[in-house]
């Protein structure tokens, strides 16, 4: 229905079937490690996140998302107006030479809470590496340290010269973390390593308001 009210717990006892639909699906199938955590983030799913950031960034919690070109690193192809209307985004914007954004992108964090999605079409992960060019990249993934992060060669996005982090924050600050929900509007900004169980599952309800928004 057009106003639809979402109610997390309305299929508990319901088994998947295929009327349902994929936010639905994916509720079912997620909803006891969402459940975990503190009160808070149990009564507040839907929670419009706060703004950590606010004297760094350019851009606020319910702005309409900048556009912005990006080069894939994998193979070098160039997205212009890379936010599409219905998809939800985390762009996290990361560095080489930036060590809270090196340990935030383990996998056992950020991507991990990314990969909890990675059934839904309409969600990007979309780690996007300033500064570096295509061949410094390519060094630093085949470099004994940076293999740990080899796991991002495939989905990162070169800003060489950091046109699209400008748009979103002072030019450099590391690490930046974005949510944009499927209606093209800012749902979260965070800036600062996520890797405490409080921030990832902040960062978690994030994306499930930029997907549920749109459900709408």
């Amino acid at each position: 229905p057009k106003n639809r009210v979402w109610q997390p717990d309305r299929h508990r006892n319901r088994p998947s079937d295929d009327s349902l639909s994929w936010f639905d699906k994916w509720w079912l199938h997620h909803k006891e490690t969402i459940g975990r955590g503190n009160k808070r983030n149990r009564k507040n799913v839907r929670h419009i996140i706060k703004n950590h950031t606010t004297n760094v960034t350019v851009v606020s919690i319910n702005d309409k998302a900048p556009q912005i070109n990006l080069a894939k690193y994998a193979d070098n192809s160039v997205i212009t107006d890379f936010i599409v209307p219905g998809n939800c985004y985390l762009l996290s914007f990361w560095a080489t030479w930036c060590g809270n954004c090196l340990i935030e992108l383990k996998e056992e964090f950020i991507p991990s809470i990314a990969n909890e999605f990675k059934d839904i079409p309409i969600f990007k992960f979309v780690p996007i590496c300033i500064d570096s060019t295509e061949s410094e990249l390519e060094k630093f993934f085949k470099s004994t340290h940076g293999s740990k992060w080899h796991h991002l060669s495939q989905t990162t996005y070169l800003d060489t010269n950091r046109l699209a982090n400008s748009k979103y924050a002072k030019s450099g600050i590391m690490p930046l973390n974005i949510v944009i929900g499927k209606d093209g509007v800012i749902k979260y900004i965070h800036s600062g390593k996520i890797t405490a169980e409080e921030d990832l599952s902040e960062l978690r309800n994030a994306i499930i308001s930029g997907l549920w928004i749109a459900a709408n």
